[in-house]
């Protein structure tokens, strides 16, 4: 089955207008930002980064950090509130350190992360980047995705992929802690608890002047005592530090079923392997669990990470470079003008859409034959994952599909109804259905989906580009007179 001739996808001559990108036919060198707000600290990253044409998409082939700006403290304005003025001012500081104007700056992600998100006003953080919208990328991290930037930006995930082993990697932050199981470079699973060394906050005298309300549930199961304004004797301070690494422990030790683990579970349970190749360590307690950090910042950290070195002296702990900067160096940047014969826009005023977060179900097209139901359940799994990514439900998702063998009637049938199946069980089954594929099936999905499968609600369906997860989609509206539309792809970029 044939749908018509194939258009090439072009890479746009410039990544969009008035940034600093220099380009020539087989690469791209672009100057991206990276900042992470978290529950602790806020780091802001400058990095130039050189990207190389792989076929019909650029792809990252080197990074240089030109700034790295000093940990900030998260600045809070009381209780409930992040004191979004001094993060702004920090923000225009760095860029003046850095020697660049926002206008210069061709990507970047904004990450705001663990107790951070939950502020009330964690909404605003972005109106400090405005200037920087439709080149950035802003996501407020929920715990799953937590987990992965955290594997993927200590350089993890990529030992793993090096040592070909089975490796667990714990970042420790200040309210939760992320814990996920890697083998051979692939992330398997992740679970989080409530395990942080910032839930509880004492001054220069030891006195006590904030318990994270997600400490409460810890400190019961604990059977300590601690209120604001009073003093924590050495005793209470070692019991909390060594009831928060025991769950930990019990969690790589494969005992994620306890009761024990209920006080402080915060994601669903997750499988862990029997057998354990690596440990490593990220996040603000690592810094002094490598040896890299002594200074006591008024919270939990140096007792608690003595705790997890007491569990953990039997495991063989691996060191890898991102500890308390274990974050994204910010975001590749790369446009395809993509043909309207080969895709599906329906209706037409569906675009443009900005920012979608990639799905990426593993399906079973590399098999000659199979059936709606298995595509309905690995749809359905990615959806779920991505449900459970973010602090907030994304308005829409791109589905990307990586496609192989023959476009024959049976095979988009198959894939038609079983995305289909999926969506409809998602919280995305009032969106409209946005779906990217590698390759240059798209318009006969589309049809295939208005046609038999008889979806009544709005489909695009783009083709010639692959998708990965942590990218995010921006698709542009259909230009009648060329026939053509532009499909950005920001994909997170890590050091590691």
């Amino acid at each position: 089955m044939h749908q018509g001739p194939h258009h090439p996808h072009h890479p746009e001559e410039h990544p969009h207008d008035g940034a600093g990108a220099d380009r020539d036919d087989s690469s791209l060198v672009l100057t991206t930002v990276g900042v992470d707000i978290g529950s602790s600290t806020t780091h802001f990253l400058v990095s130039r980064l050189r990207m190389t044409l792989h076929g019909a998409r650029y792809v990252p082939a080197g990074a240089e950090l030109l700034h790295e700006s000093p940990v900030l403290f998260t600045p809070y304005a009381g209780e409930e509130l992040i004191d979004v003025d001094r993060l702004r001012d920090f923000i225009t500081q760095q860029y003046a350190e850095a020697g660049i104007g926002r206008q210069d700056v061709d990507s970047g992600a904004v990450l705001l992360t663990g107790l951070a998100a939950q502020r009330q006003n964690a909404r605003l953080v972005g109106e400090i980047f405005a200037d920087e919208a439709g080149r950035f990328v802003a996501c407020s991290a929920g715990h799953r995705m937590e987990a992965e930037l955290g594997v993927r930006g200590s350089g993890a995930l990529a030992l793993s992929r090096q040592l070909a082993a089975s490796l667990i990697h714990i970042d420790i932050g200040g309210g939760t802690t992320k814990i996920s199981h890697c083998r051979a470079g692939r992330i398997e699973s992740t679970l989080a608890l409530a395990v942080g060394a910032r839930l509880i906050l004492r001054d220069r005298d030891g006195l006590v002047r904030r318990v994270e309300p997600g400490a409460k549930p810890m400190l019961d199961a604990a059977g300590v005592t601690v209120r604001v304004g009073q003093r924590m004797e050495p005793e209470q301070v070692a019991a909390v530090c060594g009831y928060q690494a025991d769950r930990v422990l019990d969690v790589v030790a494969g005992r994620v079923s306890t009761e024990a683990l209920d006080a402080v579970l915060v994601t669903d349970r997750a499988p862990m392997p029997d057998q354990v190749d690596a440990v490593t360590f990220s996040g603000g307690v690592s810094e002094y669990l490598y040896g890299r950090e002594s200074q006591d910042f008024g919270d939990l950290g140096p007792p608690l990470a003595e705790a997890f070195a007491d569990r953990f002296a039997g495991f063989p702990v691996r060191e890898v470079s991102g500890g308390i900067r274990a974050t994204v160096l910010g975001a590749s940047r790369f446009t395809v003008q993509v043909s309207s014969q080969t895709i599906f826009v329906d209706p037409l005023d569906t675009l443009p859409v900005r920012n979608v977060p990639a799905v990426v179900p593993e399906l079973p097209t590399n098999q000659e034959r199979f059936s709606s139901e298995e595509v309905r359940d690995a749809v359905a799994r990615a959806l779920d994952r991505q449900a459970q990514a973010g602090a907030d439900l994304p308005p829409a998702v791109a589905i990307g599909i990586a496609w192989e063998g023959d476009a024959s009637h049976a095979r988009l049938d198959a894939l038609a109804r079983g995305i289909l199946a999926a969506v409809r069980q998602s919280p995305w089954r009032a969106a409209p259905l946005l779906l990217v594929v590698d390759h240059d099936i798209a318009r006969l999905l589309g049809l295939q989906l208005r046609e038999s499968a008889r979806t009544a609600g709005p489909v695009v369906a783009i083709d010639g580009v692959g998708l990965r997860p942590l990218d995010f989609v921006d698709i542009g509206e259909v230009v009648l007179g060329a026939g053509a539309t532009l499909v950005v792809v920001k994909s997170l970029v890590f050091s590691g």
